[in-house]
């Protein structure tokens, strides 16, 4: 569907938005949230020893030429930038992994709660009655798939 104008619709900037089938399945999660724990380490271990040892470079090793001073202070002003930065990515991606394991606590809560729900109605529906010529509705169990977020 083209049209002239600017988009207005943030679904067409964010590939895989607009889906057609399962956006997030829950099962997924855990695996995501022990990989982003991963690449966390990885980069606090890292990058972190990096950043350390640039910080340690004196004013004197830039040489004493005319824009030595000059080219120190940006080099320590960009160094403090960055490790800012740095900082700043770390802490973001440990309360995404935050993020994803409270999710999927609060998910197996929710689904221990339908579940017990569930096993309940079984239990009354097995307590009462069943009619001869109606099949009991607990002989055929529905397929599990997963919530569709």
């Amino acid at each position: 569907m083209a049209h002239d104008g600017p988009n207005t619709n943030p679904q067409d900037n964010w590939k895989g938005l607009a889906s057609s089938g399962q956006d997030v399945i829950h099962q997924d999660l855990r695996p995501l949230a022990k990989k982003l724990e991963g690449y966390l380490e990885t980069m606090v271990d890292s990058a972190t020893a990096h950043l350390s040892m640039a910080s340690s470079v004196p004013a004197s090793a830039y040489g004493q030429w005319d824009a030595a001073v000059g080219l120190a202070g940006t080099v320590a002003t960009t160094h403090r930038g960055i490790t800012a930065q740095h900082v700043a990515f770390v802490h973001a991606l440990r309360d995404m992994v935050r993020k994803l394991h409270v999710s999927m606590q609060v998910y197996d809560e929710h689904e221990q709660v339908i579940d017990a729900k569930i096993k309940r109605l079984d239990q009354l529906l097995k307590a009462a009655p069943q009619p001869s010529h109606v099949p009991s509705p607990l002989t055929t169990s529905p397929k599990s798939t997963g919530p569709s977020w």
